[in-house]
């Protein structure tokens, strides 16, 4: 029989890491009753510039790449501290065992090329944070509005970029207003120039009615 819900399941635990260089960007994983573990790798790591801009293959646990120590059911750092550990919130009513057993095949069926969603992508990009929100997606999870802060600010590796993005759109942003100003300010002038005067006078009523 279903629980009720929303509740709190101890027997999941959702870890998250800060985004830093060189330690994976910031992984994020799920643990499974202690015993399993599931997080999207890409398959090859370090990552390559050309790999950065279009991508790489995307594996569970890492299995069959470069980074060591996972398995079909275990993520390499399985058991590891984590920045945030928490237990996720289930948000519609279903057993303890229906939890276990779609988030198995949830993961057991994800795919998707891993890298990041840059905006010329044909098809949409995965890594280990996609997973794990498909994932709370998928099975009815969430983290309560009191935890929204674990997902951080972003991976640093690309904040360049999006500074860079960051400044364009602004810089459209004024342009776009210089432009406005400027077309107000002529309209402005082409009303009180001597055109507008003489129209002013032509149209101005006379004293004779």
């Amino acid at each position: 029989m279903s629980q009720a819900a929303p509740r709190r399941l101890p027997f999941v635990t959702v870890k998250r890491n800060i985004p830093q260089f060189r330690d994976s960007y910031g992984h994020w994983w799920v643990e499974v009753d202690g015993r399993e573990s599931y997080g999207w790798w890409s398959m090859r790591c370090p990552l390559s510039i050309p790999q950065v801009i279009v991508g790489t293959i995307g594996t569970l646990n890492g299995v069959g790449g470069d980074v060591a120590g996972g398995a079909p059911t275990t993520d390499p750092r399985h058991g590891e501290d984590a920045d945030f550990t928490f237990h996720p919130l289930l948000l519609t009513g279903k057993t303890d065992a229906q939890v276990r057993d779609e988030i198995r095949r949830f993961a057991a069926s994800y795919a998707g090329r891993w890298g990041w969603p840059w905006w010329w992508c044909r098809t949409p990009m995965t890594n280990c944070h996609t997973f794990q929100l498909d994932l709370f997606t998928a099975v009815g999870l969430g983290e309560g509005a009191e935890l929204l802060y674990t997902r951080g600010p972003g991976c640093p590796f690309m904040f360049l970029v999006r500074r860079l993005r960051w400044r364009v759109a602004d810089g459209l942003r004024a342009g776009a207003r210089g432009l406005a100003t400027a077309a107000t300010c002529s309209s402005c002038s082409r009303r009180t120039g001597p055109r507008h005067a003489r129209l002013s006078r032509m149209l101005r009523p006379t004293s004779d009615g």
